[in-house]
């Protein structure tokens, strides 16, 4: 059977809308993230605008004094002394070497040197001390603005080193005019310098011009006379070997002609032996006027190198002729090469002398002043408007970047939003952070009514159903997780309600106490179960002692004692029985399975309207998760910026593999913030809630269960 095409679009489909779907969310928490911290980009742009105002108050202005040069159109010799080739100023390329130029440091130094320019007032820019005057004196116990060297004392160089980074050379766009501008935070020196480094290049491309013609007249006629010297030379060994190129052109001639009677006559023929005499004749004659060329001594050099090569009379006559004939030939063809190299330079270099005599005659300077400079009056730096823009732009900027970081490497649960949206789960209710300090002062009570309520003196502060804090919105909440728990159905089928949470810490022996005490505060008959068989604290929050009664649940689950011996009920709370977990087992997890504790509970469940289940951490033991297979609601505590969200989805992962169905999550410890753009609710603090202080309560460390 064929897979159906459709059904296949369709499913691709799903899974992208899924995937843009989650992409969506995500951005929008990052979005929503980024609002609700948006304090960070207003901290960074106060901050920002700060040092922006204090740079201005420290930096110096700035002046700046431009000279600008002018380039004539015409060729001019504008790179060394040295470089005789002369550039055609109309090119970019040579507006850019006289760029360079006017950049080297000597050239500054030569205007340093002098004697007016030394003594101008303020020529060394003083110091900046950016730290604060008092601060600076505190901690580097030095004045706020350092003073500056003398430059009367200092050396050319140095001075030239520090006032280079002033100075900048741009050529204009389009034009032959290149700017000299000197920045300087006094007006006087800006002007005198930018004038100095443009007068003193036009001293100095004068001199360069006159003496870089002479030098170039000089240096062509030295190449001359070099030319015409090789020429020579040349061209008088090529005539030593005159005689033995004309005998070697015969013996050529004479030896065609015996290999052409070869064909017609035999060896023995008197033509034929007459022919062969005559070329041995022309041999012998050609290695005597060979030999003759070689001793004359016109091609001296030559032979002292090649000598050991050509011996006569050491070889047989056939050897030494191959030796002749090659030697004069190579070496004629050499020397022909050299003779036409030679007479071409030689004319290159006449033509180069009749040119420079021209030029030399040209009157017309290349580069001329075309504007000094003039004192500047106002500054050009720094720029109010633009250091306070980037300022003030950029600590938003960084701002917005540890907002960014704050988002992205946050790992905690802000919002009610946050962890429905991130769970997958309801959230029954919201319980604000709790200040120990503002339940302390809204409890207490005139001498005259103290002892009506001599029992709450021991409960934990933050028990909320007592004398002066039930009407607050403290209690509000837990009536909201307990008409939340009541409508999730009949409360004849859901009388057990399990609270636990994924780690310690997170309030949940204080939710499933203030829960169980609204429930009593209803008129229903609500048993307290301290099912943590590990670390009880059902006990500290009414201010009992743990031996109060020795049966709990561990003397009901052992057969030790009945339930009625093992309940009694919360003084001073009619309708609150309390089952606390008994003596310590040896083996908790043991005496929580098998029938017994499903025993129990039926019993419970018969005699009580609400029956609360104080668990431990789900990812700390294993109970919780034996005893969520009889809750009928299943009430997951998260304590909010407390509790990794890794942690939280691994407790629902184990819940929901256990077959149990979690009914929602009680987000404890929930600071309302307002900023967050609606990300929150809650009932909100009371009159002290935003006075408290926050403070570690609930379970404690479970540190020595070990692992499961």
């Amino acid at each position: 059977m064929k897979p159906n095409s459709n059904d296949w679009t369709s499913d691709n489909e799903e899974a992208s809308n899924e995937v843009a779907a989650r992409a969506s969310a995500a951005g929008r928490r990052l979005l929503l993230g980024l609002l609700g911290r948006w304090y960070w980009v207003v901290l960074g742009a106060v901050l920002g605008g700060a040092v922006s105002f204090h740079y201005l108050s420290k930096a110096p202005k700035i002046y700046s004094s431009t000279a600008t040069l002018l380039v004539k159109d015409q060729a001019a010799t504008v790179l060394s002394k040295d470089q005789p080739e002369e550039i055609d100023m109309r090119s970019a390329e040579a507006l850019n070497t006289v760029a360079e130029r006017l950049k080297r440091r000597v050239l500054l130094e030569n205007v340093v040197s002098r004697e007016e320019i030394r003594s101008l007032p303020g020529l060394i820019p003083e110091k900046v001390q950016w730290l604060p005057e008092w601060l600076a004196h505190r901690f580097v116990g030095v004045s706020a603005v350092s003073e500056a060297p003398k430059a009367e004392v200092m050396k050319p160089a140095e001075l030239a080193r520090k006032l280079s980074g002033m100075m900048t050379i741009t050529v204009r766009r389009n034009t032959r005019l290149v700017d000299i501008t000197f920045s300087h935070p006094m007006p006087e020196v800006a002007r005198h310098i930018a004038d100095g480094v443009a007068l003193e290049y036009i001293a100095e491309v004068s001199d360069d011009r006159s003496s870089g013609r002479t030098n170039t007249i000089e240096l062509l006629s030295k190449k001359a006379d070099e030319a015409r010297v090789s020429l020579q030379a040349a061209q008088k060994a090529f005539a030593a070997y005159q005689r033995a190129l004309a005998s070697h052109e015969e013996l050529e001639i004479k030896e065609k002609e015996v290999i052409e009677l070869s064909r017609r006559l035999l060896g023995k023929h008197p033509e034929m032996i007459n022919a062969k005499a005559q070329v041995v004749g022309l041999q012998e004659r050609f290695l005597d006027d060979f030999d003759a060329s070689v001793k004359s001594g016109a091609d001296e050099a030559y032979w002292k190198l090649s000598k050991a090569e050509w011996k006569p009379g050491s070889k047989p006559l056939n050897e030494q002729l191959e030796v002749a004939r090659r030697m004069v030939l190579s070496r004629t063809a050499v020397l022909k090469s050299e003779i036409q190299s030679q007479e071409s330079v030689f004319d290159a270099i006449l033509t180069k002398l009749q040119q420079s005599d021209v030029n030399q005659s040209a009157k017309e300077s290349e580069i001329e002043i075309s504007s000094l400079a003039l004192l500047p009056d106002t500054p050009v730096s720094p720029v109010k408007a633009l250091i306070l823009m980037v300022g003030v732009v950029g600590g938003s900027g960084i701002g917005l970047g540890i907002a960014f970081i704050g988002v992205v490497l946050n790992n905690k649960f802000h919002s009610v939003a946050e962890v429905e949206e991130l769970t997958g789960m309801p959230v029954l209710a919201a319980v604000s952070r709790i200040s120990r300090g503002a339940l302390n002062d809204l409890a207490k009570l005139p001498e005259a009514e103290a002892g009506k309520f001599e029992h709450e003196k021991d409960w934990d502060p933050k028990i909320v159903f007592r004398r002066g804090l039930s009407s607050t919105s403290f209690a509000e909440m837990f009536r909201v997780l307990r008409a939340s728990i009541t409508l999730l159905g009949f409360e004849e089928e859901r009388k057990i309600t399990l609270f636990t949470s994924a780690i310690p810490g997170e309030g949940k022996t204080t939710c499933s106490a203030n829960f169980a005490l609204a429930a009593a505060g209803q008129g229903k008959r609500v048993l307290l179960v301290d099912m943590d068989l590990r670390k009880p604290a059902q006990h500290k929050i009414f201010g009992l002692a743990l031996d109060v009664n020795q049966a709990g649940v561990s003397g009901c689950l052992t057969g030790k004692a009945t339930l009625d011996e093992a309940v009694f009920q919360v003084p001073g709370v009619p309708n609150l029985d309390l089952l606390l977990s008994g003596a310590r087992a040896p083996n908790p997890g043991e005496l929580l399975n098998g029938g017994r504790i499903a025993g129990l509970l039926a019993e419970i469940r018969g005699k009580y309207d609400v029956i609360v289940l104080d668990t431990a951490p789900l990812l700390a033991v294993p109970d919780a998760r034996i005893l969520a297979a009889y809750a009928d609601n299943i009430c997951l505590v998260v304590r909010a910026d407390y509790v990794p969200k890794g942690a939280a989805h691994r407790a629902i992962s184990l819940l929901e593999s256990g077959k149990t169905a979690i009914s929602g999550i009680v987000l404890n410890g929930f600071k309302e913030r307002r900023r967050l753009i609606g990300g929150s609710y809650s009932y909100g603090y009371y009159k002290y809630g935003s006075n408290g202080k926050s403070s570690s309560y609930g379970y404690g460390s479970y540190g020595t269960y070990g692992t499961d």
